[in-house]
């Protein structure tokens, strides 16, 4: 089957030099199976088209047709885990990371039945954790904006078989919690889709900070990440709010209505 990706490439980046870049140069249409060259060179890459090419959840501007999944931390190396997935007759690409030796940190890469949106795709992934297929995913797998980068020389295998049928493993919308949006996973991409708030003038800060807040809590974002991130959009401002003025007026404010919101 075809799928479709955003691509980079990465000719002798460093690790360190990689993280600073935000853009795809290409989005090209390719049999899944021909992602297998693209696993054992330096790349970027991701399952979404982007608006302008800048990677960021504010930028998906299509379906995907594959998911990623990073196992970073797991007692099944990359062999054994192909073979878990070919006893499901699931079509699947395993490659490693930056250390091609280290055959329990890889990724997997899983065809799917139908293109699933950036929505979809997390709820996708949290069902392929909660139901076994792939329970020890790192869980940065779940955020549709990850980079994704491929390494020269890394070690990847294939498996031809079936694509991964979306519907077995989609988690229903009501069972996602409220805490989802953890910091770990969405704090730089929730910084980068407010960063337009740092322009907010002087008298028009409170309305900027109150309409990212709640539009916030409409994500599903928790305590903890609210506060932070209305913190940093304050810190942006050219004059900054005052601490107690942010709390008081936007972030205590939010925390005392949310459940009426």
């Amino acid at each position: 089957m075809q799928v479709t990706l955003s691509i980079r490439p990465l000719p002798g980046f460093t690790k360190s030099d990689r993280d600073d870049i935000k853009f795809y140069t290409r989005y090209i249409k390719c049999y899944f199976e021909q992602l297998t060259q693209l696993l054992s060179k330096d790349y970027m890459y991701s399952p979404f088209p982007y608006i302008g090419m800048e990677q960021g959840l504010h930028n998906i501007c299509g379906e995907a047709q594959f998911i990623i999944l990073d196992v970073d931390y797991t007692s099944t190396d990359i062999h054994a885990r192909l073979l878990q997935l070919a006893d499901e007759q699931l079509e699947c690409i395993l490659g490693t990371t930056s250390d091609p030796n280290n055959l329990f940190k890889y990724r997997v890469l899983l065809p799917l039945n139908r293109p699933v949106t950036h929505h979809e795709y997390r709820r996708l992934v949290m069902g392929v954790r909660e139901f076994n297929l792939v329970s020890d995913l790192d869980r940065a797998s779940e955020k549709p904006s990850q980079k994704f980068y491929s390494y020269k020389d890394s070690t990847v295998i294939y498996n031809k078989g079936s694509p991964l049928v979306v519907d077995d493993y989609l988690v229903p919308e009501q069972e996602l919690v409220p805490s989802q949006l953890s910091c770990s996973l969405e704090l730089h991409d929730i910084l980068n889709e407010f960063s337009t708030y740092s322009t907010a003038p002087p008298g028009s800060r409170t309305r900027y900070l109150l309409s990212a807040a709640f539009q916030l809590v409409e994500r599903g974002a928790d305590h903890k990440l609210l506060e932070q991130v209305i913190l940093h959009l304050n810190n942006s401002f050219l004059i900054p709010k005052d601490i107690n003025s942010v709390y008081r007026r936007v972030i205590n404010f939010i925390k005392e209505r949310r459940k009426y919101l």
